[in-house]
């Protein structure tokens, strides 16, 4: 009796863990579906800065940070994008990226997903390179050298980095084609926002 006991308690041991491992798989897969979804455009309202963070407190020292306002963007780093661009254009650009990588950072499994999220978040090239080419936009390479630092900005963001950077190690990439749908928002209204210096 002990031994079938025995038995059927390992038997039960060994459900579990499958059970767990199969839980964890799918839940990777939900990951591995957000990075494959392109999240909703931006709102003007968002490019226009209608609903910026108000609190006194915008950041901490943990890994995604705050987001007061619920929009995938880091407060201080909104705040941040606001101050150094005048041209919603160019904030819009930056909103795009920067939530690209916040919403690359929430992944539990992002070492694993990491070619996956790599390719998502290198989206927004393909719109700078459609705005460049199609609609005579620079980037000042300047600015956005000096913004790459707001990203990761304490320990956990910069070793988290780390660990994704070397996940991509020994890959092979290439800069997505210059494409007015890797832009997500409105291009030709917030050009227009532009003409008509309304912002």
């Amino acid at each position: 009796m002990k031994y079938i006991l025995g038995f059927l308690l390992f038997l039960s041991a060994i459900g579990l863990s499958i059970y767990g491992f199969k839980s964890h798989i799918e839940k990777q897969k939900e990951y591995i579906k957000r990075a494959l979804t392109t999240p909703p455009n931006l709102s003007i309202e968002t490019i226009l800065g209608k609903n910026l963070p108000t609190q006194k407190i915008v950041d901490d020292d943990s890994l995604l940070g705050i987001d007061n306002n619920h929009n995938e963007i880091r407060d201080d780093i909104e705040l941040k994008i606001f101050a150094a661009f005048k041209t919603p254009i160019q904030r819009a650009i930056f909103l795009q990226s920067f939530r690209a990588e916040q919403r690359m950072l929430t992944d539990p499994y992002l070492i694993k997903n990491a070619k996956i999220w790599a390719k998502a978040t290198d989206e927004v090239l393909g719109c700078i390179g459609y705005l460049h080419e199609y609609k005579n936009i620079p980037l000042n390479k300047k600015v956005a050298n000096t913004i790459l630092s707001w990203r990761y900005n304490n320990e956990k963001r910069v070793s988290k980095y780390f660990e994704y950077d070397q996940a991509l190690s020994g890959g092979v990439y290439s800069i997505p084609k210059s494409w007015s749908q890797y832009c997500q928002f409105d291009v030709e209204a917030v050009l227009k926002l532009e003409e008509n210096q309304s912002y």
